[in-house]
């Protein structure tokens, strides 16, 4: 009872900024305050509830306001009045003000007259405050920022002022008269905001309330929304989470955060590229990857493929955005969110938001980062007796003799050798330091941004090659308010540099223990030469006498500019365009080169890519707010081009290898591919907006879309959503009955857009030119064509159908939040490679098939305000997924090229396996069942069974954050529930020459009659073992909980700052992928890979200053 009496007066105490977020507009001249709030009710819903009695000491009211804030409004409608409010829900309560408390004495030494201040009150990100109260606490004035922010109060030298918002956090500072006879002001120590004294006054910055977090402004790209208002599905990760991880890629920072979006790390070399899906794949053969957005300029997911092929050539373009120049990243999932992009968002939309000037002081911002990481986990391997040992046993028991053509391991290798090549190749520490130093501020006329940044980074492996990337960026808007026109412009560029080595030396960690010496005495290479063989190993120290240089140059820019044709009425359009080039160079010495492929000459490979795209887009807006209604209409085109082009040469016959990376020392230069592609995008789009009271909401989105990836006539496509949501908790029925709900809405929404995410030129026939390499020459010294691709003009627009239904919940002031959300997408019309026969010439031809694809699944996500003390603040964030997909259907199966690929009703990344049974007690060989029931140790394709799902059944994130007076603690713990493939677990391959070493689970394999066992006996026979692979055998649990994130930093006092003119100080120490709790037995269980170096641990420490 006494629980429910509390909660019962907190909520009527409760001032809601949701719910004072309309306008007024409305004027009185000496009018009974009585009238005054009749009036007020009329035009905003809300009911006073008050004493006549009280109401007879009331002044006349003369009041002037125009479009105020409901709060401002209130604040200047009471200021000479006897009463004060308090607003609970739809009610505002009114009771007498106490009685004032006498006013002390001035100092002897105070002034007597009182001068002015002037300034603006502005919000952290420089947009103006109208309605926000000043309170002088020395005179009781009270006094309220104009439509513009601006304010003007009487004070005296010494006085106190305390400025507030509904929303914000309320900050006092105190008044200093300066010998000129102005005003200077100081900020009290422990209260968030910031005060600025400038030419044009005390600039104030408030800082927003974390109630008033959950009305964060969400970017939708083409316009932006609060998040109170949304009917749409966005997730949202800010700067603050993304620089507290020791991470380059901004994909890293937010793997974890977002539901509904998988991330996979597929390499921890730097620069390697990541799978990247939201909500499932939803496409059989097309792209599946979402669309990403910079600052309005669409970005490429990977790089440009098909150059030199080593390990980092085909990357993630994400690495060259500087992860602490982002403001925020917006994920957008459901057809709300995205159908006003059309085809392009068929995937989902990932907008990345970068940092912008504010209204401030000039502020310098320098940090500097250290660290290292190392592979954190590492296979238990046979040693080198071990190793011999199943050698020996594997020819005993197949009846063979070793010799020295089967095993030059057990005849010329040294039997005593023993080395721990996955400590050579992968065990070594990388090295990461990062530099960076930027500069923001402005006034109202101008605000900038600009600074530098240098990151060098290492790998486990050996060599001292690196990945090096400098950037700068420069951003300058202006915005004044009250003006008609405003623009903004940005520039980004980044030069990134690499010298790794051209492939993943992971793949060698099984070598044999007794493997050669890499290097002879000379410092020759070493390939293990016998009497009847120049090599006898693959050296892969050859690697890193060869050299591969990579560099890529990218160039972002963006300008906006917008302009006020009228009340409601604006003009705005940007432009975007990016520029990324790609240069690698790869030698190959014949002093590198196993001398068992004969004499071979030193050749270099040069690689050379160029990616340009620019996009406009103009929009016109309109806002008309009337009685209790709100409407927005937005209208606007899109276009795109986008340029590729990619070229590949060798060098042969040089005289000298320290001449291979000069192609003019070449005698011979030999062409080995060229490509060209255009694709051109345009598009109309529209945007119809309703609310009413703010609580019920419509949303309409059409987009008509042309790409000219398709033939004529096939080339346009239209798409739209609808999406309604009720905001419930405003209801007097459920304010009244559930006064613990601070906030309660339901949304949904559905429609439909496409996909185009196929490659260019695929409607007329291609041609490739022939005998343009040494290994291809030309017939009778004539070059000619051969056709590539089969053209077919009728293909068009894979259509993706998304329904979804959420629920948000905010308890007790918000300080818990809840949300859940449901989701249906459906993918027909499938763009895939349709099989043709043999004779045709080719092997399929692209087109479209009725093929159904769903994806299905459930979004949760809390936040939690757990302690919220002065010295002690701990918060929770924890989302979850649970995601199914599906092949629901596909006419003609049968007859299809996927028919031993997919199975109906199961999901796409389904593997056909054979169903593993037993080890043969009696042969010590693998037995799997067939279709009929019987075992056999040979199956055929007909025995194939859809048994594993690789995908993950569920996946999400725990984030904790705790802060203690100066020191801060943050924490993500990252979790998946999935199937994995380690094919080395059933010890399969145990015994063959090419096979290498085994992990120690080998050892348990079946060696006599009688023994019973789920690992074969050792074997040189590599058809015992292939089945196996393609078996249940060679998938396990690969489920994981992991500390991807743990950060823990110290802010020095403002007190100690002062003096050495600082703002601020922070030191900091941050781990990546800490501890990993897992049953998998590779080496990761993220990338399950073992030729593929998993994501490394990493450790860093730095310091941040501002000045």
């Amino acid at each position: 009872m006494k629980l429910t009496a509390l909660l019962l007066t907190a909520a009527v105490l409760q001032v809601s900024a949701n719910s004072l977020a309309q306008d007024i507009t409305f004027s009185a001249k000496a009018q009974p305050l009585e009238k005054v709030l009749a009036a007020v009710e009329k035009q905003t819903g809300y009911v006073f509830l008050y004493s006549k009695k009280e109401l007879e000491q009331a002044k006349l009211v003369t009041i002037e306001a125009r479009q105020l804030p409901l709060t401002a409004f209130l604040d200047k409608l009471f200021l000479d009045q006897p009463l004060k409010y308090a607003v609970r829900s739809k009610s505002i309560f009114l009771t007498p003000k106490p009685a004032r408390e006498a006013r002390p004495a001035a100092p002897a030494s105070r002034p007597a007259a009182f001068f002015p201040i002037t300034g603006k009150i502005l919000t952290a990100e420089g947009r103006p405050l109208a309605g926000a109260t000043i309170s002088n606490l020395s005179s009781k004035q009270n006094f309220s920022s104009d439509a513009n922010g601006r304010y003007r109060i009487n004070a005296n030298d010494g006085d106190i002022l305390v400025v507030s918002y509904v929303g914000y956090h309320t900050i006092t500072m105190g008044i200093r008269q300066s010998e000129n006879g102005g005003a200077t002001a100081v900020l009290s120590e422990g209260h968030m905001g910031a005060v600025l004294n400038s030419s044009e006054g005390i600039l104030v910055t408030l800082q927003l309330t974390d109630a008033a977090m959950t009305e964060v402004v969400i970017n939708k790209g083409y316009y932006t929304e609060s998040r109170r208002l949304s009917t749409g599905n966005v997730s949202r990760v800010s700067s603050r989470d993304l620089e507290n991880q020791p991470v380059v890629n901004p994909l890293q920072a937010i793997q974890g955060r977002v539901p509904g979006l998988e991330i996979v790390q597929q390499s921890g070399v730097p620069g390697s590229s990541y799978k990247l899906q939201i909500r499932g794949r939803n496409s059989i053969n097309s792209g599946n990857d979402p669309l990403i957005i910079v600052d309005g300029i669409l970005y490429p997911s990977q790089l440009v493929e098909g150059l030199l092929g080593p390990v980092n050539s085909i990357g993630s373009t994400l690495n060259f955005v500087n992860l602490t120049n982002i403001e925020s990243i917006e994920v957008l999932k459901d057809a709300d969110a995205t159908s006003i992009y059309g085809a392009r968002g068929a995937n989902g939309v990932i907008l990345i938001t970068t940092k912008k000037g504010k209204v401030a002081a000039p502020r310098v911002d320098l940090g500097f980062t250290q660290g290292f990481g190392r592979v954190a986990r590492k296979l238990d391997v046979l040693n080198n007796e071990q190793y011999l040992a199943m050698r020996k046993e594997a020819f005993a028991n197949d009846g063979e003799t070793p010799d020295e053509y089967n095993a030059p391991d057990l005849i010329y290798w040294d039997q005593d050798r023993d080395t721990d090549w996955q400590d050579l190749f992968t065990g070594g520490t990388a090295q990461y330091r990062q530099a960076r130093a930027s500069i923001t501020g402005g006034t109202e006329q101008l605000q900038y941004t600009a600074g530098v940044n240098h990151r060098r980074e290492t790998t486990v492996f050996p060599g001292d090659g690196s990945n090096r990337n400098n950037a700068v960026h420069l951003q300058l808007s202006s915005m004044p308010a009250g003006k008609r026109f405003q623009f903004s412009a940005g520039v980004n560029y980044s030069e990134d540099a690499s010298d790794l080595p051209p492939l993943d030396f992971s793949q060698y960690i099984l070598l044999a223990p007794n493997a050669p010496e890499p290097y002879n005495a000379d410092g020759t290479l070493n390939w293990g030469a016998t009497d009847v063989s120049p090599s006898t190993w693959d050296n892969p120290f050859a690697h890193l006498r060869r050299i591969f240089r990579n560099k890529t140059n990218n160039l972002l820019a963006n300008a906006s500019i917008g302009y006020k044709i009228a009340d409601g009425l604006d003009f705005r359009a940007s432009f975007g365009f990016n520029r990324l080039q790609q240069s690698q160079v790869s030698t190959y010495p014949a002093s590198t080169i196993d001398p068992s492929w004969g004499p071979t000459p030193s050749t270099a490979s040069f690689a050379n890519s160029f990616t340009r795209s620019w996009n406009i887009d103009p929009q016109l807006s309109y806002e008309k707010k009337f009685n209790s209604s709100t409407l927005q209409v937005l209208v606007g085109s899109s276009f795109q081009d986008n340029v590729s082009e990619g070229n590949r040469m060798a060098g042969e016959g040089y005289v000298n290898e320290k001449l291979l990376e000069d192609i003019n020392s070449a005698s011979r230069v030999v062409a080995l591919g060229t490509a060209i592609a255009n694709y051109r995008y345009a598009s109309l789009f529209g945007r119809v907006s309703y609310r009413y009271q703010d609580k019920y909401l419509l949303n309409i989105t059409g987009r008509r879309d042309a790409s000219n990836k398709f033939g004529p006539g096939k080339r346009t496509g239209n798409f739209g959503a609808v999406g309604l949501g009720w905001i419930f908790s405003e209801e007097h029925f459920v304010s009244s009955s559930l006064p613990w709900l601070s906030f309660g809405k339901l949304r949904a929404s559905y429609g439909s857009s496409g996909n185009d995410q196929i490659s260019n030129y695929q409607f007329v026939n291609t041609y490739s030119i022939m005998g343009t390499s040494s290994n291809n020459n030309p017939y009778q010294g004539v070059i000619g064509l051969a056709a590539d691709n089969l053209f077919n003009p009728d293909y068009s627009w894979e259509i993706n159908r998304k329904l979804e239904a959420g629920l948000e919940l905010g308890f007790w002031e918000n300080r818990i939040n809840v949300s859940a959300s449901f989701y249906r997408n459906e993918s027909d019309n499938q763009l895939v490679g349709y099989a043709l026969p043999s004779f045709t010439g080719f092997t399929n031809v692209q087109a479209n098939l009725p093929a159904l694809v769903r994806n299905t699944g459930w979004e949760f996500t809390l936040s939690s305000d757990n302690i919220r003390q002065k010295d002690l603040r701990w918060t929770t964030t924890a989302n979850l997924t649970i995601s199914r997909n599906k092949l629901v259907s596909y006419p003609d199966f049968e007859l299809s090229g996927y028919y031993y690929q997919y199975v109906i009703g199961q999901p796409l990344d389904m593997v056909k396996q054979y169903k593993y049974h037993s080890v043969d007690p009696a042969t010590g060989e693998f037995q799997f069942l067939k279709n009929d029931g019987s075992l056999t140790t040979m199956p055929d394709s007909e025995d194939l069974l859809a048994s594993m799902i690789y995908t993950p059944r569920f996946f999400g994130g725990l984030t904790n954050t705790v802060t203690f007076k100066r020191f801060t603690l943050d924490f993500l713990f990252q979790f998946v529930k999935q199937k994995g493939r380690f094919a080395l677990t059933n010890g399969g391959y145990a015994g063959a020459f090419y096979s290498g070493n085994q992990p120690t689970t080998a050892l348990a394999r079946w060696q006599k009659p009688g023994d019973v066992t789920n690992i074969q006996k050792f074997s040189q026979n590599y058809s015992l073992a292939n089945y196996s692979e393609y078996s249940d055998l060679a998938y396990t649990d690969a489920s994981y909980i992991r500390l991807k994130n743990i950060s823990l930093a110290y802010e020095l006092p403002e007190k100690m700052l002062r003096p050495i003119r600082m703002q601020q100080l922070k030191f900091f120490v941050e781990a990546q992928n800490l501890l990993t709790i897992t049953s998998y037995k590779g080496r990761d269980p993220e990338n399950q890979s073992l030729t593929n170096l998993p994501p490394l641990q990493m450790f860093t420490f730095g310091i941040q200053a501002s000045l």
